[in-house]
């Protein structure tokens, strides 16, 4: 007979939220600290074609 898998108690639901919440707030905060960084970086990208031998 197969085993029914074991039904999680509340608190440790109430746990795992709030532990997935905390990471998520921490991705969050290094998300918007790596938009503000790559924000004032000055780049650009220049595309050379060998065939015609110019920027495009």
């Amino acid at each position: 007979m197969e085993q029914l898998p074991r039904i999680m108690e509340e608190s440790d639901l109430l746990r795992l939220i709030r532990s997935s919440a905390r990471v998520n707030g921490q991705l969050l905060g290094q998300l918007k600290f790596f938009r503000e960084i790559v924000g004032k970086l000055h780049i650009a990208i220049f595309i050379h074609d060998l065939k015609i031998q110019r920027h495009i």
